[in-house]
C-alpha cells in the first residue's frame, strides 16, 4: 500500500514511474527525519551540534520505508534492513515473497 501510494503520487507530480532511485530518496528524507526527531534538533542548533547529534541518533533509530524494512545502522554507518521488492503483475503491484 505504501508502495503503491508513493507511486500513484509521483506519477501525479512528475509524468512518469519512479525509480528505484526515487524510492531510496524518499526513504532518506524520512531516515533523516526520524534520526531528527530521535537527536532532538532544534532550528538554533549550530551546525556542529546538528551533525554530533545526527551522528548518535542514527544509531537509535529503526525505519520501515518502501525500500525495506527495520532499517537500523552500524556506529560505522552502514545499513542493516529487510529488503524489499514488487513486481507488477497485470498492472497491479504485487510484493514477493
Amino acid at each position: 500500500e505504501k508502495t503503491q501510494n508513493f507511486v500513484t503520487k509521483y506519477q501525479e507530480l512528475y509524468g512518469e514511474v519512479p525509480n528505484q532511485f526515487a524510492a531510496d530518496a524518499y526513504d532518506a528524507v524520512y531516515i533523516i527525519k526520524a534520526a531528527m526527531e530521535e537527536a532532538n534538533v532544534t532550528p538554533d542548533m549550530a551546525v556542529g551540534d546538528i551533525c554530533d547529534a545526527m551522528e548518535g541518533a542514527m544509531t537509535k533509530i529503526k525505519v520501515d520505508g518502501l525500500t525495506g524494512t527495520n532499517m537500523t545502522w552500524t556506529e560505522d554507518g552502514e545499513p542493516e534492513k529487510d529488503p524489499k521488492a514488487v513486481q507488477v503483475v497485470d498492472g497491479a503491484y504485487k510484493a514477493m515473497e
